[in-house]
């Protein structure tokens, strides 16, 4: 089995998921996961990376002054439910987009180009865009549908209502941000088939910073009806329920250079997945892979079919 570019620490739990699984099993859900149609709604982002470099400590000010690098300008990248749709199309048949508005969000990140550290980012003050009218999602067949709700105004609590009651199947995930914190929590929504957030954004919707997050995540779960509930934990993988139990499954790829994105992968791969009836810890194995995938990638780029099957590869030493 090749164990180039796994995590020493998750080595275990691949013995383990080998154990458990062929990768005949894994390629089963993943092949009917492939034939289905699925709507996006959600906030498209452009993801601007402005290059950097320092020049030193200003003369006059406590602060560090940098140049930028100008052949580094126009580095746009899908963001938002933009890239979502766009991971989705690679794991599935079709993707309608319809229902994404035509306004774009840009958010500008300012890198420092020799350590590919980001320094800050800008993005206009009170960016929003209009709330799906109620009407047009009343007349539409949402059928099986992703939400990636980044609180930028599309969704509101109103319209969540129309969303949730007219999906044939409903997969979500509820950003917090830095324009919105504390404002778009997952309480907004009623009901969901299979939900993606990570602890912080689980926490505020609880309103609980030191609880169990077994304890949080088993309420919410059983709140919304959820199948499937995952809650992504960053560079230590990711926590899922389902009806067998609690499954904590690690990071599965090493060598991040950039974590922007991480969790849009993590959902457009797995939700597919949580559609067809996989089991927890194989929704949660391909969202883990999709994330991690991302991760090695600068910038925000589709994570393909063909990388995703050859990881699956790698893990279960076909590779």
């Amino acid at each position: 089995m090749s164990r180039l570019h796994i995590p020493s620490e998750a080595m275990g739990y691949v013995d383990a998921i080998r154990a458990k699984y062929s990768i005949g099993d894994i390629m089963s859900y993943l092949t009917e996961a492939s034939q289905l149609r699925f709507s996006v709604i959600g906030e498209p982002i452009t993801d601007e990376y402005v290059y950097v470099h320092p020049l030193g400590k200003a003369a006059k000010d406590n602060l560090i002054s940098y140049a930028i690098d100008l052949e580094s300008l126009d580095n746009c990248y899908r963001g938002g439910a933009s890239i979502v749709a766009a991971h989705l199309s690679e794991a599935v048949q079709q993707v309608d987009t319809h229902l994404l508005p035509s306004e774009m969000i840009v958010k500008r990140r300012y890198i420092e180009r020799a350590s590919n550290q980001k320094i800050f980012a800008l993005m206009p003050e009170g960016t929003m865009v209009p709330p799906l009218p109620i009407e047009v999602l009343e007349r539409e067949d949402l059928g099986r549908l992703v939400v990636a709700d980044f609180g930028h105004g599309l969704v509101t609590a109103q319209n969540t209502k129309v969303i949730s009651n007219r999906a044939e199947w409903l997969g979500l995930t509820v950003q917090s941000n830095a324009a919105n914190w504390g404002f778009n929590l997952l309480t907004k929504w009623l009901r969901a088939d299979f939900v993606v957030v990570d602890e912080i954004e689980l926490r505020l919707a609880c309103g609980e910073r030191d609880c169990s997050l077994e304890i949080l995540l088993e309420a919410q779960r059983d709140r919304m009806g959820a199948r499937v509930f995952a809650v992504t934990l960053g560079h230590r993988g990711c926590l899922i329920l389902d009806e067998q139990g609690f499954h904590g499954i690690p990071a599965l790829v090493a060598g991040a250079v950039d974590r922007m994105g991480t969790g849009d992968a993590f959902l457009a791969w797995s939700a597919p997945l949580a559609c067809v009836g996989a089991p927890g810890d194989m929704v949660g194995l391909i969202g883990n892979l999709a994330g991690g995938l991302e991760a090695s990638m600068v910038g925000n780029q589709p994570v393909t079919r063909r990388m995703m099957l050859q990881k699956v590869a790698e893990i279960f030493g076909e590779a």
